[in-house]
C-alpha cells in the first residue's frame, strides 16, 4: 500500500507555506525561541513531550475528544472521512465536526 501523506511531522512542515509555518510560530510561542534553526529542529522541538503536554493544555474538551476519536483512526493511512470521526466522537454536532 503506498501512503500520499507526509512520513514525519517533518516532512509535513516542509510542506506547509511560510505563512503556515508563521502561524503555527505566533500560536505556539514556545517552539519559536530560541529560533529553530531548520524545519528538523522545529519538528523535534513540536515532538518533545513538556511541548506536546504545553499545547495540549491549550485545547477545550471538545478539541480533545475529537483528537482522540482521530487517534482511534491513525493506524490506517490517509485522512479520515468525516463519517468515521462521527462514530469515534458520537453525539458531537455535525458543524462542529465539520469545523
Amino acid at each position: 500500500m503506498t501512503s500520499t501523506g507526509p512520513r514525519s511531522l517533518t516532512d509535513w512542515l516542509r510542506s506547509r507555506a511560510d505563512e503556515e509555518l508563521a502561524e503555527l510560530l505566533r500560536a505556539r510561542p514556545d517552539l519559536a525561541i530560541p529560533a529553530p534553526g531548520d524545519v528538523g529542529t522545529l519538528a523535534n522541538r513540536a515532538g518533545i513531550p513538556f511541548s506536546v503536554r504545553r499545547a495540549l493544555e491549550e485545547l477545550d474538551a471538545f478539541t480533545l475528544t475529537v483528537l482522540s476519536g482521530l487517534a482511534l483512526a491513525a493506524d490506517r493511512t490517509g485522512p479520515v472521512a468525516r463519517a468515521e470521526l462521527a462514530a469515534a466522537v458520537p453525539g458531537a454536532p455535525p458543524a462542529a465536526l465539520k469545523a
